[in-house]
């Protein structure tokens, strides 16, 4: 069947097209004060276009850069659609995001305006603002105007008369519509594919975040080559449930293409995530890798609280199951092999996956009664699942796909729109990363710059038309990722498999090099880190060291089990006050359940072994340790907990000898 294909000329025909076509339909869902509200596609145009008149009512023009730091919430759409209209560049970030950094980005960017998300968020930068910097902004647009603004009113005077809240806004925008009825459609005709839409700031795992500049072309490229992917059968019918940050690119990206094919957007958070997939009966769900194996740890905990019968069953199934998926996959020409194989033993191997697939089959038809119950938790009507912004644990991979819910893998970066690679429903090869998007080339470069055979490992890079302009004010970055003919350097290692899907397995950028010159590629062994229940996160250290070392925050809620194993007490574990965790038992109960993993039978070489253990007394925070999308911020983690890194071997001594 012939792919529907999605061609615009600027994203602002999106919510024009959708208007015209589903006007009474859905576009968006959302909580206000814990009471759900929805809106209609025509209602969301008819907002759009009123916010663009009424921005440029306070001197928003093209030309101009507005920094807009706000959450999932359905004003952020409606300001994004209309400062595109108004062909005014946008610098989205969270609330979570510290003040400091917001400041930094505000400036930067060069910004004139700023939409914000409430007056607390304003409170905040204010007090880590100058008056210099008071000065700079021409007016700040507040979303919610029921808190009261805590300010320095010598420090900054006239502030209130700088300040124009959502509603207001809306109301002088109605009041220009009325006026003139299709002044957002003319606005449009205006744009330009080479237009710059928005300078996106990368989530700073080091330094100071970059400022990535995208345009409207850089965009339409992942629409077009996207949106045919979500394989949308009921257009203005279907929904999806979002709960990542939507300035991020992933999550924006994403709603551009769910929005090209008529899908509303429920805006949900982790509070009510489970909750909204049970009653919204989503079509589409996208999140990150950390998200989905929260969902796994949750499931396979709840398992293990009922019988001992139960257990088995559900355990066996799940293990038949992903046989004789895997064995269906193979036969399909969707498998992992790093070798080129010859046709005997490709034969061979076909006839083994075949017996499978018929030994397991009548297992297979059971396991849909089995898996069920937790199908259902995920709505009824899910028919895909997809991941990105980060590495997909293998464990997770398998258990999503082999209870029937299908989870598919996709890599991309902020500066690449983002989408680089992805699998597809129709291409879904469990373990691998994807293939290239259409239009997109890519290829895997050895250290002598040359093509890697099939199995090697070298650094991917990409170029297509979703590759940004450069960094906002950065030539020398913007040089040392994007070469002159459009290439850009993704700074990850990829393999190459036998029947042509590529596999992200780690950061160039992120190797440690040992003393005795071996090289480590550090995400592998934190993933394999975190198969262990009762840790949170993982950090592998040891540049320029004898040995591996691991940082590595506990999850909360396996404590107390962890107490239970060790016969031990919770409070002898965890002691207020207390940086480190430091009881002996415990390290050297975690330090021999991650060496049992990380060893030659699990493919890993012998030096990458963990020799020391340092446990955090607390969790890795968002914004902190943690980017936006909850990837690990090596170099910032390696810098924050260096002291307490050093002094662990000291301390845990004087412990021992008492």
């Amino acid at each position: 069947m012939k792919k529907k294909k999605y061609i615009f000329s600027n994203l602002c025909e999106i919510p024009k097209q959708n208007s015209a076509m589903y006007p009474n339909e859905i576009s968006h869902k959302f909580r206000v004060k814990g009471t759900k509200i929805a809106k209609t596609y025509s209602q969301f145009y008819h907002d759009i276009g009123a916010i663009s008149a009424g921005l440029t009512s306070f001197g928003v023009e093209s030309g101009k850069t507005v920094s807009i730091f706000c959450d999932n919430r359905y004003e952020w759409p409606v300001f994004d659609y209309a400062l595109m209209g108004l062909n005014v560049i946008s610098v989205p970030r969270g609330t979570d995001t510290s003040p400091v950094e917001l400041i930094f980005i505000y400036k930067h960017s060069d910004s004139n305006f700023m939409i914000l998300e409430n007056a607390g968020l304003l409170t905040e930068i204010l007090h880590y603002s100058d008056t210099e910097l008071f000065n700079d902004i021409d007016k700040i647009f507040l979303i919610d105007g029921d808190e009261k603004i805590k300010y320095n009113k010598e420090k900054f005077p006239g502030l209130l008369e700088k300040i124009v809240f959502y509603g207001d806004l809306l109301d002088i925008g109605n009041m220009i519509l009325e006026k003139n009825p299709v002044f957002y459609k003319d606005r449009m005709k205006k744009i330009r594919s080479d237009n710059v839409v928005s300078i996106v700031y990368t989530s700073g795992t080091t330094g100071n975040p970059k400022g990535v500049i995208l345009t409207q072309s850089n965009f339409l490229h992942n629409v077009r080559a996207i949106t045919p992917l979500l394989n949308v059968k009921n257009p203005g019918k279907e929904i999806a449930v979002s709960i990542l940050p939507i300035w991020h690119v992933y999550e924006r990206t994403y709603e551009y293409c769910c929005s090209a094919s008529g899908v509303g957007q429920v805006y949900s958070n982790i509070k009510n995530f489970a909750r909204d997939l049970e009653e919204e009966n989503p079509s589409l769900v996208a999140s990150v890798p950390r998200i989905w194996q929260s969902v796994y740890e949750k499931v396979i905990q709840a398992v293990k609280k009922k019988s001992l019968f139960a257990r088995y069953i559900f355990f066996m199934f799940l293990k038949t199951n992903l046989y004789w998926t895997l064995s269906l996959k193979y036969m399909q020409g969707l498998y992992v092999s790093f070798k080129k194989r010859n046709i005997f033993i490709k034969f061979i191997t076909l006839l083994s996956h075949l017996f499978r697939y018929i030994v397991f089959f009548p297992f297979h038809l059971l396991s849909k009664i089995i898996f069920k119950p937790i199908k259902s938790k995920m709505g009824e009507n899910l028919r895909a699942s997809f991941s990105g912004a980060g590495s997909l644990p293998r464990y997770v991979d398998n258990f999503f796909n082999s209870i029937g819910i299908i989870l598919v893998n996709a890599y991309g970066m902020t500066e690449a729109s983002p989408g680089i690679l992805s699998r597809t429903l129709e291409r879904n090869t469990i373990g691998s990363t994807g293939v290239p998007f259409a239009e997109t080339e890519v290829r895997i470069l050895n250290k002598e710059k040359k093509e890697t055979s099939i199995g090697e490992k070298g650094v991917l890079y990409a170029k297509g038309p979703q590759v940004m302009k450069g960094y906002y004010k950065n030539i020398e970055k913007t040089e040392e990722i994007l070469s002159k003919d459009g290439w850009l350097d993704t700074g990850d290692f990829a393999v190459r498999t036998e029947n042509g899907d590529i596999i992200i397995v780690g950061r160039a950028k992120d190797t440690i090099v040992l003393l005795g010159g071996e090289n480590v590629d550090p995400e592998p062994i934190e993933e394999k880190i975190k198969d262990i229940v009762y840790i949170d996160n993982a950090v592998v250290l040891g540049q320029d060291k004898k040995a591996l070392e691991a940082l590595i925050t506990l999850n909360s809620e396996q404590i107390s089990k962890l107490a239970n194993e060790l016969k031990i007490k919770v409070e002898d574990i965890v002691k207020d006050g207390e940086e480190i965790i430091i009881h002996s038992a415990v390290i050297k109960f975690l330090k021999e359940k991650m060496n049992s993993l990380i060893a030659p039978k699990h493919g890993f070489k012998r030096y990458e072994k963990i020799t020391k253990l340092t446990v955090l007394n607390k969790k890795f925070e968002k914004g902190e340790e943690l980017t936006q999308t909850l990837k690990i911020k090596r170099k910032f983690i390696e810098e924050k907990y260096k002291d307490i890194i050093e002094k662990v071997g000291k301390v845990f001594s004087k412990k021992i000898k008492k």
